[in-house]
């Protein structure tokens, strides 16, 4: 076989190539692009979710002695103060 003179363009072969190559990158931008969506759409439930849960006291050391000081603060709270 000789070779080819003045071969100008694409051949099918290659432009089918092509083809596929752009699609694939095509694919996997959209599927990135898809997770990434998905990823902060489950964050900013999980986050709207998290503000509207009572957050814990401070004091974490023993039930008693927190149940005790809150019960002592709201008594003396409830009393009007004079100025």
């Amino acid at each position: 076989m000789g070779k080819l003179k003045n071969q100008k363009g694409f051949s099918a072969v290659e432009a089918i190539l092509i083809v596929i190559l752009v699609g694939i990158i095509g694919f996997t931008g959209w599927y990135v692009y898809h997770s990434n969506q998905k990823t902060n759409s489950t964050l900013n439930t999980a986050t709207q979710d998290n503000a509207n849960t009572p957050k814990p006291s401070k004091s974490t050391k023993t039930k008693s002695s927190s149940s005790s000081s809150s019960t002592s603060s709201t008594s003396t709270s409830t009393q009007p103060t004079s100025h």
